[in-house]
């Protein structure tokens, strides 16, 4: 465990983010979103990266094959939209 950094993967990122925020914990769920080190999303913004990579490691270590433009990482940008900023999609 990486105390203040996501140990979680795509598919509990959204969930993690959530739960934090109904539980009064916004601050400590954009901590985990603004960290700059490894493993997090601000440590793309430090190695440069201009798409989400399919793996934290790849940015260090980059895997043959592996997916450059990865959206499945995106879930923060829904959270930050629907907690943060308040944006909601209407049907």
């Amino acid at each position: 465990i990486n105390p203040g950094h996501l140990s979680v993967g795509i598919i509990g990122a959204y969930p993690l983010l959530n739960s934090l925020s109904i539980t009064g914990n916004d601050s400590l769920a954009v901590r985990l979103i603004s960290q700059r080190t490894f493993p997090s999303w601000g440590y793309f913004v430090e190695r440069r990266a201009t798409t989400l990579w399919e793996n934290w490691q790849d940015i260090y270590e980059p895997a043959a094959g592996a997916s450059h433009n990865h959206i499945m990482f995106a879930s923060y940008r829904d959270y930050l939209l629907a907690k943060i900023i308040g944006f909601t999609a209407q049907n």
